[in-house]
């Protein structure tokens, strides 16, 4: 059987992307979102997930923007804001401290359990919780709460369209450190789905290469991870992006539901996996 997790990513970076992730959920096909627990927006996310409890959730590990929720001297920058993406693509995991890692991960894993939230799932903003020293801790603490799943960012190409070069060298590299990170997490027992989609089509899904996603999906769990979100003239390019407000159309859309519906395609979530 065809089984598809729809995962909307950074729910808690605003207000603007929790209304966007739960209008998703309610209207569209959307069965799952990822939380960061280190912004402003915290307690009001919780709210909201207690409100909307069939959505499935899990931690979106972050330690590539805001600040962190422990003194952690190693991940940030003199600003006390986390050190960015790139610096940390530039292979700044090599320096960082492995115990601030792993305080700081773990402590905001209790932070949502702490909230009364189930926790499904682990994955990273910006695929982080893959990086080496990183993984090791998300094993290890996945193990110590309970929590089954960890997303592998390893996605194939479909086709020729998913060229641009942004996302082709950001799969890439999510692909390189989820191979090296597989193994270690099947060894402890740890499940992930048999693949993920989403990388190469961020910055410009459209239904054509949503259609052409759906159609590949074989037999089996796969991940369709997606952003939506409304436009925040004050958030990051990312999220004052128009895309984001084009992916909420595409996933309430009753096209997008036909064609799950005609591919015999089964919405699920982790927890029911």
């Amino acid at each position: 059987m065809k089984k598809l997790i729809v995962t909307a990513d950074d729910f808690g970076y605003s207000a603007y992307t929790n209304k966007a992730i739960i209008e998703c959920f309610r209207k569209g096909i959307v069965t799952s979102t990822s939380l960061l627990v280190n912004t402003e927006y915290f307690n009001e996310s919780v709210k909201l997930l207690k409100q909307n409890k069939k959505l499935d959730i899990g931690i979106h590990v972050n330690l590539t923007e805001f600040r962190p929720l422990t003194k952690a001297k190693t991940l940030t920058e003199n600003d006390g804001n986390f050190a960015g993406k790139a610096k940390w693509l530039d292979g700044y995991f090599k320096d960082a401290d492995k115990k601030e890692i792993e305080k700081e991960i773990e402590a905001q894993i209790i932070r949502a359990i702490s909230s009364g939230l189930k926790i499904t799932h682990i994955n990273g903003h910006n695929h982080i919780h893959i990086f080496p020293k990183i993984a090791e801790a998300v094993i290890k603490l996945a193990r110590k709460y309970g929590i089954k799943y960890i997303r592998m960012p390893d996605e194939k190409a479909i086709d020729k369209s998913q060229r641009l070069p942004g996302e082709i060298e950001k799969r890439n590299i999510a692909s390189k450190f989820s191979k090296l990170a597989k193994s270690k997490i099947l060894k402890n027992r740890l499940k992930a789905t048999n693949a993920f989609y989403g990388i190469l089509d961020m910055s410009c899904m459209d239904f054509e290469r949503l259609s052409r996603i759906l159609s590949s999906i074989d037999d089996g769990a796969s991940e369709l991870m997606v952003h939506p979100s409304y436009m925040d003239k004050k958030g990051s390019g990312f999220h004052n992006s128009g895309q984001r407000e084009t992916e909420i159309s595409l996933l309430t859309s009753k096209k997008t539901m036909r064609t799950i519906k005609k591919l015999k395609i089964k919405l699920t979530n982790f927890s029911t996996l």
